[in-house]
């Protein structure tokens, strides 16, 4: 039977409506058919359907979408009553902006420790915050407003630091010294994400409303980028300098493989370049900054880093791979590689522990210098050894970006590209004074 809407549409666009309805069935065929496919159609319970099929796509699909119309809702009311507050207070002679800003973060201190304020939580903190900046909290500049709660990519992962909790709570909850990949819920690392991230750069095109060109992802390790996209193009390029390399030899077939890998720097270089470049494109640019203290120091070290990235003297996020356990350590055998060559990229327990300390972009080099230098200034370069063996004043680290981690590129890989972008020496040669310090310091 047709819907009454379809019905009312067909009669206006009918002079003659009989022509166009009859009392006879929908269904055609015979009388048994009929009455078969009448009987089916009486018996249809959508409520009964749907509840059966709610795992379709479809299904999921407008659930999400209601939720999503909804949480822009909650976001719209809430920003009309901040303005409203705001405006209440100017009204009243108070500092509308200090003063929100304080109410707003009620119930956390700097490392997220709950205080106990004056015992009245304003309705705003109760908003769950969402994982990704929102367009209407930036400034017309792209500044964020810290007058937003505190966001956490991670929150609700058993193995990062939660909200609720202080930094202190989260270091004592999963110490990476003895927390296994089972006790941190399955994960082989341990999270925590910088509360309050930078803005994701705009990139606008004419006549583009910003709230259509901002990313609203704030992962550290993946940011807004379309990595699928990115390995396919990517893997396309490292197959066509295979290609020409294979082709080099079978022209040069007397040359060793130390003549042909210098004959072929200019491909290479320009494979580089073009990985490089295709990243930024496609919007894979985290990196990261690479630690490898040994698993008696592993504590102490992640504890420093853990509290830098928190209090926003580090980068975006920071990561440190889970004990051993069960007769296995839990690494990503990417990323155990220095990047400079120091080797610690098979994945074995060979008694030293990976952090990770995430940037959003790999070419803003002045923010990678930026957590560098609170690095530095937070100790955690400190206490290397040189060469020989003897005490050094810092140690060398290196710098990887994603992209090549994405592409499989680790320390001896097949196209002779070097794993890591920066080190800590190129970046900061006045650092070191000659001093012959290198690699993962013990």
């Amino acid at each position: 039977m047709a819907p009454a809407s379809l019905s009312s549409t067909a009669s206006e666009a009918s002079m003659m409506p009989d022509d166009v309805f009859s009392d006879e069935s929908d269904f055609h065929g015979s009388v048994e058919t009929k009455s078969t496919y009448q009987k089916l159609a009486a018996s249809y319970d959508p409520q009964k359907y749907w509840a059966v099929h709610e795992w379709s796509t479809q299904v999921n699909a407008a659930k999400g979408r209601v939720a999503w119309l909804e949480a822009a809702r909650l976001r719209a009311e809430l920003a009309l009553r901040k303005q409203q507050q705001a405006e209440r207070k100017a009204d009243d002679g108070q500092a509308g902006p200090q003063q929100a800003e304080g109410e707003i973060r009620v119930g956390f201190d700097g490392d997220g420790k709950k205080g106990d304020g004056d015992g009245k939580m304003d309705v705003d903190t109760k908003v769950k915050a969402p994982a990704s900046p929102d367009p209407d909290t930036e400034d017309e500049d792209g500044q964020d407003d810290r007058r937003t709660p505190p966001r956490n990519f991670y929150e609700g992962i058993p193995s990062a630091k939660q909200l609720s909790e202080s930094v202190s709570d989260f270091l004592a909850r999963l110490p990476p010294s003895t927390t296994t990949s089972g006790l941190a819920g399955g994960q082989p690392w341990i999270w925590i994400a910088n509360p309050y991230p930078d803005p994701v750069p705009s990139r606008r095109s004419a006549g583009e409303s910003r709230s259509t060109s901002t990313s609203t992802s704030t992962d550290p390790e993946f940011g807004s980028g379309d990595v699928a996209t990115f390995r396919q193009l990517g893997t396309r390029l490292l197959e066509r300098y295979l290609s020409r390399k294979h082709e080099t030899e079978l022209q040069n077939p007397g040359k060793v493989p130390g003549s042909i890998t210098r004959m072929l720097r200019p491909e290479r270089l320009q494979l580089e370049s073009d990985i490089r470049e295709l990243a930024k494109s496609r919007r894979v640019t985290a990196g990261k900054w690479m630690l490898f203290p040994r698993d008696d120091e592993v504590d102490t070290a992640w504890a420093v880093v853990a509290r830098g990235v928190w209090d926003g003297k580090l980068g975006t996020g920071a990561k440190v791979a889970t004990a051993k356990g069960e007769g296995h350590m839990v690494v990503d055998d990417d990323n155990t590689d220095d990047g400079g060559g120091g080797g610690g990229g098979d994945g074995k327990d060979n008694g030293f522990r990976l952090i990770c300390i995430y940037t959003r972009d790999f070419s803003d080099q002045a923010d990678v210098k930026r957590v560098l230098q609170a690095m530095k200034d937070l100790g955690l370069l400190s206490g290397g050894v040189d060469l020989d063996g003897r005490s050094a004043r810092l140690r060398t680290i290196y710098y990887k970006c994603d992209a090549y981690t994405h592409l499989g590129l680790s320390s001896g890989n097949e196209y002779k590209l070097r794993a890591s972008m920066y080190s800590s020496r190129d970046l900061f040669p006045a650092w070191y004074n000659g001093v012959a310090g290198a690699g993962r310091g013990h």
